[in-house]
């Protein structure tokens, strides 16, 4: 390597040096093919690196990482492997993460120092050390472009996960707080950025200092940009995961939860902002499973949010199905919190809408279901399994009611002009009665005997059920007409989908309610219909059923 930057290269004595011999001409050279008796030879994958290459050669080396060529770049890989042994290159890394006045030279100089840093900081003298945290921080707040910021905002959670926890940069959360307080949109999200890759540091360190972190995230949840907000929202995940579950801590956190709400709500409104909703969900989630009792309070405006998201078919499926995640989430892990919230009926009245038929593995349970498979699961499944899980983890006095009566409405109702909307809720109400049978199988053949013999119809309840659930008896299900004749009925619907939720319940019915047995005059009233559609039904699928 010469002073100018380019390369010194083997030549006979008194041959001169070729001036235009740069680092990446030498490195293409060093892999380009060579001509061997007329024939071409390939050069070799494994690139070898530019010998006597040191740290005063770092910027020809990240140029040339930058390269277009694969071969320049792959030798610029295997000298910078060899350079980067020196532990100097942090410094010389850092120089250039700040001051080199091509951005794409900055960026990459900080993405390197984020992958070396840590490997040399114990063999940095501490005027050394003391001087890369300080240009850090300068760099934090004076980096013009935002990749590169966020870059050099990665190097500083690295620096800090080896620092923080000794002691040794206790200036650090005092600047990101007063980051959060900036006027500068930038300097308040990086500094949730950063908080959020620390947050399991900082609380370690910071327990008696926990009020004061949730303060900062709430302050950021509240803020006038999305950015931030969604930045914040980040940290505030990260300070979910590590807290301690200390009284103090939980009730710091349940007072984040309106402001969680709002900043999803806010972006599902706002054009090109709806995946962020979905982190306030992973939220949610993290909320109830580690930190259940920060939600005592927020269980009703929760479950109302995650409900309204479900119901709006202008969001995206994903959205959609995320949000009744978390109240499947909910319901298994604490199906009490909805009981004593009374917010059962009101969820089912939402979501009897939104099922529609579910395959006999989409039923199995989560743990059966492949990831793949998890990801093409539409609304209508997730709603259908949300019910199953009601249906099996709560009382069956608190879920049949309303799905008879809603199954009973949908039946039943007169035709709305709406030919598919009226098809959805026929789909529905033949399925939502199918996919209960497990769960209820028990509250039906106790408390509804007299009525299957009927079949099916629906008659009060012997009064010995009466007197602490009646208030939970909706008028119409006392006069509800008949159900079974109607699913029977629904096997003819002209819509397939329809007919093949009818066939799903009776053999719901057949399997967890053991009418064959108990009732096996049923037989005569579903089997012939059954044996009359079977060879005539154009659908394989609802065939197959």
């Amino acid at each position: 390597w010469t002073a100018d930057g380019t390369v010194p290269e083997a030549r006979s004595p008194g041959v001169p040096r070729d001036p235009t011999r740069t680092f990446a001409t030498a490195c293409a050279h060093a892999h380009d093919t060579s001509l061997t008796m007329g024939r071409v030879v390939r050069a070799q994958t494994t690139y070898k690196a530019q010998p006597g290459a040191t740290v005063e050669h770092l910027p020809e080396i990240l140029k040339a990482l930058l390269a277009a060529d694969n071969d320049v770049r792959g030798s610029a890989e295997a000298t910078l492997r060899n350079v980067a042994r020196d532990a100097n290159i942090v410094p010389a890394l850092l120089t250039h993460a700040r001051g080199d006045p091509d951005p794409q030279v900055r960026q990459l100089a900080a993405v390197v120092l984020k992958r070396r840093v840590l490997g040399h900081w114990p063999r940095l003298d501490r005027e050394t050390q003391e001087h890369v945290k300080n240009i850090l921080l300068d760099g934090v707040v004076k980096e013009p472009v935002g990749l590169v910021r966020r870059s050099i905002a990665d190097v500083v959670s690295k620096v800090a996960k080896a620092t923080v926890p000794m002691g040794q940069w206790n200036a650090l959360p005092e600047f990101l707080a007063q980051c959060t307080q900036s006027p500068e949109e930038a300097h308040r999200d990086v500094a949730f950025v950063i908080f959020a890759s620390l947050t399991e540091t900082i609380v370690h360190q910071m327990t008696q200092h926990f009020a004061t972190l949730g303060g900062l995230f709430r302050n950021g949840l509240n803020d006038a940009s999305l950015k931030v907000r969604v930045a914040a929202l980040r940290a505030v995940l990260s300070l979910v995961t590590n807290a301690s579950g200390e009284p103090d801590e939980v009730k710091i956190v349940s007072g984040l939860v309106p402001q969680i709400l709002a900043t999803a709500r806010n972006a599902i409104q706002m054009p090109g902002e709806e995946e962020n909703a979905a982190l306030a969900f992973e939220v949610l989630d993290e909320l109830i499973e580690t930190l259940p009792k920060a939600l005592s309070g927020h269980v009703p405006e929760v479950v109302a949010f995650c409900v309204e998201c479900a119901s709006s078919p202008e969001l995206a499926t994903v959205t959609r199905r995320r949000a009744l995640d978390v109240v499947s989430f909910l319901a298994r892990h604490k199906p009490k919190a909805l009981l004593r919230a009374k917010l059962v009926q009101p969820l089912l009245r939402s979501l009897c809408p939104l099922v529609g038929e579910p395959k006999e593995s989409d039923l199995a349970g989560e743990d059966d279901i492949d990831e793949e498979r998890e990801e093409e699961l539409q609304v209508q499944t997730v709603a259908a399994r949300l019910v199953d899980l009601l249906a099996l983890k709560v009382p069956a006095r608190h879920v049949l009611p309303e799905v008879l009566t809603f199954a009973a409405a949908a039946l039943n109702s007169e035709n709305s002009g709406d030919a598919q909307s009226d098809a959805k809720r026929r789909h529905a109400a033949v399925a939502v009665l199918g996919i209960v049978c497990e769960g209820c199988a028990e509250g039906l053949q106790r408390r509804y005997v007299s009525a299957l013999q009927s079949p099916f119809q629906l008659l009060p309840m012997p009064n010995h059920h009466q007197s602490a659930d009646q208030s939970l008896i909706p008028q119409s299900y006392h006069r509800a007409p008949e159900i079974l004749p109607r699913v029977v009925t629904a096997l003819r619907d002209p819509v397939p989908d329809v007919r093949g939720g009818a066939a799903f319940t009776l053999g719901q019915m057949a399997e967890y309610l053991q009418l064959s047995y108990d009732f096996p005059t049923m037989h005569r009233d579903v089997l012939p219909p059954l044996f009359a559609v079977l060879p005539t039904e154009p659908d394989k699928r609802v065939q197959e059923r």
